[in-house]
């Protein structure tokens, strides 16, 4: 049966000479396209630019990872969290409307008495009144 000859001299469910891969000659002279590395940036707007579905007085409205964030440090540091307080004043001194100020020695040395209450993790430390 593979013996069958067409009229133009070629076997059966053979293709034309035209159509048939040509010797030396590569199918796919660029290649196969490299796949593209992420960078370390690609990722972190991948991951921080994600979208979320919340519950807002009961609508619901999508926002951003970063915009999550940045809205519970904002909850954190009006609800008095040192750490979140901390966080959050470069962000505030970034923005356009923020009023521009500078700490005086008076302001740094209350800072840094308050601060001292507390421990790294943010908790408040007890002193020890030993009454003798």
């Amino acid at each position: 049966m593979s013996d069958k000859k067409k009229t133009d001299g070629r076997k059966y469910n053979q293709a034309p000479e035209e159509y048939q891969f040509k010797k030396g000659v590569s199918g796919n002279p660029k290649g196969r396209p490299k796949k593209k590395k992420d960078t370390f940036m690609d990722e972190i707007k991948r991951v921080f630019g994600q979208m979320h579905e919340i519950k807002v007085n009961g609508t619901t409205q999508t926002v951003s990872t970063r915009e999550l964030i940045l809205q519970q440090m904002a909850r954190g540091a009006a609800k008095s969290d040192p750490r979140m307080m901390q966080m959050s004043i470069p962000f505030m001194k970034s923005m356009d409307d923020a009023p521009e100020f500078e700490l005086l020695p008076e302001d740094e040395k209350i800072i840094r008495n308050f601060q001292a209450q507390f421990n790294e993790k943010g908790e408040k430390v007890e002193e020890d009144n030993d009454e003798d």
